[in-house]
């Protein structure tokens, strides 16, 4: 389109914006854009007035812009003869687009936090400091063997009222320590099965036919009688622990480890980038500001790279009163919501260390 073209439809833009919005336009600036318009006259003043009053109503909309007014103008959208039935705009464009990255990254986000919630509870049972069930392992090893001791001597037909409470107390041990047991070896099941979602190599080992994952779990052993309880008492206390245990458990701690510092922060901090996108891009949509999406675009790399790297600078947010009780994850939200105060405070930082 030719420039003259182009600025008198600006023009007739910006004065019907300027009408329908009740903003008092000078005569002659109306008179100038509707006479080029409307007589087809373009000598040499007409356009000159024509130019000059398209400046002139152009500061008087301000900020609204020719290019905003055009981005919240419905278009048809799709390739021709298969145009939506309801156009939609660049500005309405732009908020679903951002609307699905929020809703996606958010279920990203829930799907693995709870995967990470549950990884660090099983490998927490697992790591649990074995000294309880130690404890309760000797005094049922201690106790069985004293109501053996008694059991084995002569006694009248009616035992006594020690011995009985003796029994009662040696059934509550061995129960604690059955369930115990139990609750250690389902933590080991829970972890290996939690394992196959990061582990390619055990999932396929699973989803293939006629090959399984090595199973470290083991039955609990039950104290059938008393002439065996101490054996089996100092099992309790003595976890058969394999290789294969404790690779699992090493693997999830780093599999943990990259989620934590790594993935979590990343989405998070994606999070935040939409989050303020969508803030920011309803008031421009409010305002008719909105213009362009370009800047939105790369808020969200920005964003996510800002949640991971506001990691690296622990002491510096732990030395500030602002931050103190945040956790690492909240902090890569703000981080990503605000990305200028991390940038901001990373450039003045190197210019304190430059000496500029």
């Amino acid at each position: 389109m030719h420039a003259l073209d182009q600025a008198i439809a600006d023009a007739t833009l910006l004065l019907s914006y300027a009408t329908r919005k009740g903003i008092d336009v000078p005569d002659e600036v109306a008179t100038s854009i509707v006479g080029v318009v409307t007589t087809d006259d373009r000598t040499s003043d007409n356009v000159a007035q024509l130019w000059k009053a398209l400046s002139a109503i152009a500061r008087l909309v301000q900020p609204v812009t020719v290019e905003s007014l055009k981005a919240s103008l419905a278009e048809p959208t799709g390739a021709p003869g298969q145009e939506h039935r309801r156009p939609i705009s660049h500005a309405d464009a732009a908020v679903r687009r951002y609307r699905r990255w929020a809703y996606r990254t958010l279920v990203c986000l829930a799907i693995i936090q709870i995967y990470t919630i549950v990884g660090v509870n099983a490998l927490s049972d697992v790591d649990s400091p074995a000294s309880g069930l130690a404890e309760v392992a000797r005094k049922f090893s201690e106790l069985s063997a004293e109501v053996q001791a008694k059991t084995e001597t002569p006694t009248p037909s009616v035992p006594p009222v020690a011995l009985v409470r003796d029994m009662f107390e040696l059934s509550a041990l061995r129960f604690k320590l059955e369930t115990e047991w139990l609750r250690l070896e389902t933590s080991d099941l829970v972890l290996q099965r939690w394992s196959l979602g990061w582990h390619p190599v055990r999932a396929m080992q699973t989803i293939l036919p006629g090959i399984q994952v090595a199973n470290a779990t083991a039955d609990a052993p039950a104290a059938s009688s008393l002439a065996d309880s101490e054996q089996q008492a100092e099992r309790y206390a003595q976890r058969p622990y394999t290789r294969e245990h404790y690779e699992a458990v090493l693997e999830s701690r780093v599999a943990l480890a990259a989620l934590q510092n790594y993935i979590l922060p990343f989405l998070y901090g994606l999070l935040g980038a939409c989050v303020f996108i969508l803030r920011t891009l309803a008031g421009e949509v409010r305002s008719v500001t909105f213009s362009s999406d370009v800047g939105f675009r790369l808020r969200l790399p920005l964003g996510a790279l800002a949640g991971v790297a506001i990691a690296w600078f622990p002491n510096m947010m732990n030395a500030s009163e602002a931050f103190k009780g945040v956790t690492p994850l909240a902090l890569a939200f703000m981080a990503g919501y605000s990305v200028e105060v991390l940038f901001t405070a990373m450039d003045r930082l190197i210019t304190a260390l430059s000496g500029e």
